[in-house]
C-alpha cells in the first residue's frame, strides 16, 4: 500500500529576515496556516472536495480566534523565559571568562580593581555635589515657588547679601510674594550638656517666620516664631544629624540649655530629618533667632536697622501665579523706591532674583554651574 506524499509549500523565510526580536503573532499565523493546510490535504487526498476538505479541518481545528489567542501567549512566555536563561548564561560565561583572564594577570587584575573603585567613588562623589546644587529640589513646601531675593549696588554689580530694611521691604510685596524669610550662617563656640571641652558651632541665624513659611517641623518638642524672635527669646533648634551625632537621640535635651559664645540658649526642639538648612554650602548645627545676634556679638544687633549693612540671604515664596519676571519688575519698582527715599546711601541699588533650583549654589555664579557640573560629569 502506497503512502500519499502530501506537498509542501515553500519554506517559510521570514524567520531569516528577523535580526532583533522574533515575531511571535506571524509565527502562530504560520504555524496555525500549515497544520490547516495539512488537515486540508489530508481530507483531500482520502476523496473529499477542497472546498469540503477546508471546512471540515476548520470545524475539527475549532475555534481559531481561541487558539491563536492561547499559542501566542505560550510563545510569550517560551520567548521570555529563554531570553532571560541567554541572557543569564552569557553574563555567566562572561564573568568566568573575565575572572580567569585577570587570574592569569594579577597585577593588572589589582590595577583594574582599584581603577574601578577610584572611578566608581570619584563618579559617586562627583554626582552627590551635583545632584544636591542642581536637582534635589529644597527639603520645603512649595519649593518650586521658592525664589532667591539678592541685591546689587551702582553699575549692576554681582548680587549679593541684602540688609534686614530691605529684607523687610521685600516682605512687604503682598502683590508678588506670600512671604519671605531671611538667613545668615555664622560660628559660634558652644558648650554643651555633659561635654568637658567647647566646640564650633554652625549656626544659621534666621528670621522669626523661617520655620513656618518653609513650613519645616519639629521632629521633636518645637521651633520658635515671630513673635519669640520679637522678644529675643534666646531659643535654639537643633539639627536633627547634630542631635543625633552630638547628643545619640537624647530626648531629654529639648528644655536644657546649651552654651553658645557663654550665653545659655534654651533647645526649643529638634528639627525633622529631611531638613537640612537653606546653606547648601555648609553644614549646619542649629538655628537660632537673628533678633539675638548681639546676645553672640556684641553690636550685631545693629544690622536689624542699618540699610547698608547687607550681610543676609533671602527666599522668598512666589504668590500663586505670579512668575518670576513679574518679580523682577517689581523689585525693580522698589528698588528705585527705596533710593528716593534714602539718597544719602549712594548705592544705586538694585534687586535681582531667579527660582531657587536656578540660583544654587550662589545667584552671583548660578549661570556658570550647569557648565561646571557638566564638565565634572564628563
Amino acid at each position: 500500500m502506497t503512502r500519499e506524499r502530501v506537498p509542501r509549500g515553500p519554506p517559510d523565510r521570514r524567520p531569516l529576515l528577523r535580526f532583533f526580536a522574533p515575531d511571535i503573532e506571524a509565527d502562530v499565523e504560520s504555524e496555525l496556516a500549515f497544520h490547516l493546510e495539512m488537515h486540508t490535504a489530508h481530507l483531500i487526498a482520502r476523496g473529499r472536495s477542497p472546498e469540503a476538505a477546508r471546512a471540515e479541518a476548520e470545524r475539527r481545528f475549532g475555534d481559531l480566534n481561541r487558539v491563536r489567542t492561547q499559542c501566542e501567549i505560550l510563545e510569550h512566555r517560551k520567548e521570555k523565559t529563554m531570553r532571560r536563561a541567554r541572557m543569564l548564561d552569557e553574563f555567566t560565561q562572561d564573568v568566568r571568562w573575565a575572572l580567569r583572564s585577570l587570574a592569569r594577570t594579577p597585577t593588572f587584575f589589582a590595577v583594574a580593581v582599584v581603577t574601578l573603585a577610584l572611578g566608581i567613588g570619584a563618579n559617586a562623589a562627583i554626582f552627590s555635589m551635583v545632584n544636591a546644587f542642581l536637582f534635589r529640589p529644597l527639603p520645603v513646601q512649595h519649593a518650586d515657588r521658592i525664589a532667591v531675593v539678592a541685591q546689587t549696588t551702582r553699575g549692576g554689580g554681582v548680587p549679593g547679601n541684602v540688609s534686614y530694611p530691605n529684607y523687610e521691604d521685600v516682605r512687604a510685596m503682598h502683590d508678588v510674594f506670600d512671604d519671605a524669610v531671611l538667613y545668615q550662617v555664622t560660628v559660634a563656640s558652644a558648650r554643651v550638656p555633659r561635654a568637658t571641652d567647647a566646640e564650633r558651632m554652625y549656626l544659621e541665624m534666621v528670621s522669626g517666620n523661617y520655620f513656618t513659611i518653609l513650613g519645616v517641623k519639629a521632629a521633636l518638642g518645637g521651633t520658635f516664631n515671630e513673635d519669640d524672635a520679637k522678644h529675643r527669646a534666646p531659643l535654639v533648634v537643633l539639627d536633627h544629624r547634630y542631635w543625633l551625632r552630638r547628643f545619640q537621640g537624647d530626648v531629654s535635651v529639648v528644655g536644657k540649655s546649651v552654651l553658645l559664645n557663654g550665653v545659655p540658649y534654651t533647645v526649643a526642639g529638634i528639627a525633622e530629618p529631611k531638613f537640612t538648612g537653606t546653606e547648601e554650602m555648609v553644614v549646619v548645627d542649629a538655628y537660632i533667632p537673628i533678633t539675638t545676634a548681639g546676645l553672640l556679638v556684641p553690636g550685631a544687633e545693629s544690622q536689624l536697622v542699618t540699610r547698608n549693612w547687607s550681610s543676609s540671604r533671602v527666599l522668598a515664596r512666589l504668590r500663586e501665579g505670579v512668575d518670576i519676571a513679574q518679580a523682577r519688575s517689581a523689585l525693580a519698582v522698589l528698588a528705585k523706591r527705596i533710593d528716593a527715599q534714602y539718597p544719602e546711601l549712594h548705592i544705586g541699588l538694585g534687586f535681582a532674583t531667579a527660582l531657587e533650583r536656578n540660583a544654587r549654589p550662589d545667584i552671583a555664579v548660578a549661570q556658570a554651574m550647569p557648565w561646571i557640573a557638566a564638565v565634572f560629569m564628563v
